[in-house]
């Protein structure tokens, strides 16, 4: 098949694969995980409001300025826009597998898309996915000798996530090999850019980015894990048989490294080593239990357009030897089927509110008739995004609470507390006990699940809404 009708039929097909996934976003009324989701949507959501977090650490700033106009259509609308950067996370895969001169390399656009983690987060407002769409843009302008360009994107990838640090000085050896000085330099321009920024109006400290990092401390109520967690965690993450093809491409590459190491520089540059020291930092994290590590599996979604080049690879020799068009093309479209069929087997779409998510909905929708006289206390972000409610508006609404063993301070009487099972205890250091032993609290309501939810193996999950008594 030649190559410009094999390019128009990849994007067909990315173009189907786009219409179904964003109609599953469109409809899903859920999200694969609460929390930090709904959190990143509120803050860029209502940063126009509050300019200030623009440069919140934690929301990461460059997500919050590329969110702050999608968020304005609602949840829903940034879960498209989160969508429509993932299927451009896969087509920029798909273009440097041409680069890099891959056999097939739509297989990569699909190994993308597919891998079970990736396909759940484009239904989500986290971080990850930017991430990864903006990996793969740092990469190509780099194949394609746009060195200034990549350098100056690339320094910016720290302010999606805090991880572009790490893999900023692991990717500077493409442009220190090839002796590209200014190169080397203008990496530093997105630090330089924001440190100024945060220096001049917010933070009033030019080394902000440092003192207020969120995780430079341990939060030891995460605990620690195997050093293996997310090698073993492999179906969920990428599949078996994306697992399969990334386990032989990897053997691969170790036995040509050996002969073949100057024709392999750049996949084992740009794409084999920021994979490894990416998963070996957060295994180690999450081993020892540091830098507030919750041995997340979505983590792994940031470099997946890395790991899809990688199984990739381990596909070439097989395709290569394959002489017969028919049989060629044949062997593709059924591993792709196969690729594809994955996460369907594992997730039911539309994406439904997890049940956890569905009792705070429950609550949600029992205080709403009070809207207008109460105000309301809340520990999970799910609450002031259904309610509509501006969190950093603390007239209207405010997140729980400043003295965990004094809930009352800061309340007035009447005011409504929506108490979770997950974010209560967890981030917000508040039992239940705190409200059932108080006299300022009285019980209105609980939700309760019809299997028992356990949190973090503490807590049974439950949602409770109380009221304030002076």
């Amino acid at each position: 098949m030649n190559e410009p009708l094999e390019k128009r039929i990849n994007f067909v097909l990315i173009a189907v694969a786009a219409i179904v996934l964003i109609a599953i976003v469109w409809f899903s009324d859920g999200a694969y995980q609460s929390g930090d989701t709904f959190q990143h949507y509120l803050i860029s959501r209502y940063a126009f409001d509050h300019p200030y977090l623009f440069l919140d650490h934690w929301g990461k700033p460059l997500f919050t300025l590329l969110y702050s106009l999608p968020t304005q259509l609602g949840y829903t609308g940034a879960k498209v826009f989160t969508a429509l950067l993932g299927l451009t996370a896969a087509w920029m895969t798909y273009r440097i597998a041409r680069n890099l001169h891959f056999v097939k390399p739509g297989i990569s656009m699909f190994l993308v898309l597919f891998a079970p983690m990736f396909f759940v987060h484009m239904n989500s407002c986290m971080t990850e996915v930017l991430f990864a769409f903006w990996v793969t843009w740092a990469i190509w302008f780099w194949l394609n000798g746009k060195w200034i360009a990549g350098a100056i994107w690339l320094s910016f990838l720290p302010f999606i996530r805090t991880e572009g640090f790490i893999l900023i000085p692991v990717m500077a050896i493409w442009p220190l090999i090839n002796k590209k000085w200014i190169t080397l330099l203008l990496l530093s321009t997105g630090t330089i850019v924001y440190s100024v920024l945060g220096g001049l109006f917010h933070h009033h400290d030019f080394l902000w980015i440092i003192h207020e990092n969120p995780y430079a401390f341990n939060n030891v109520l995460y605990g620690s894990g195997e050093w293996l967690h997310f090698v073993k965690a492999n179906k969920v993450i990428w599949g078996i048989p994306f697992s399969i093809c990334f386990v032989v491409g990897i053997g691969y590459l170790m036995y040509r490294t050996v002969c073949e190491f100057e024709n392999l520089k750049a996949i084992i540059v740009l794409v084999v080593l920021p994979f490894f020291v990416f998963l070996c930092f957060h295994s180690f994290a999450w081993a020892m239990g540091k830098f507030s590590s919750n041995g997340e599996l979505r983590v792994l979604v940031s470099v997946m357009p890395l790991a899809a080049l990688i199984a990739h690879y381990g596909l070439n020799d097989i395709l290569r030897k394959v002489n017969s068009p028919v049989m060629l093309n044949s062997i593709v479209v059924l591993m792709v089927s196969v690729v594809v069929i994955t996460p369907f087997q594992l997730y039911h779409v539309p994406f439904k509110r997890t049940e956890s998510q569905q009792l705070v909905h429950e609550a949600i929708e029992f205080v709403k008739p009070h809207l207008s006289s109460h105000k309301i206390h809340y520990f999970d972000a799910q609450v002031p995004l259904e309610l509509n409610l501006d969190p950093f508006d603390f007239n209207v609404c405010s997140e729980c609470c400043a003295n965990p063993l004094k809930p009352e301070e800061g309340m007035k009487e009447y005011d409504l507390v929506i108490w979770d099972g997950h974010f209560g205890p967890m981030e917000g250091n508040c039992p239940a006990d705190n409200f059932d032993q108080n006299v300022h609290f009285k019980l209105l309501k609980e939700f309760v699940p019809e299997k028992e939810i356990k949190m973090f193996d503490r807590v049974n999950y439950s949602v409770r809404i109380y009221q304030c008594k002076k």
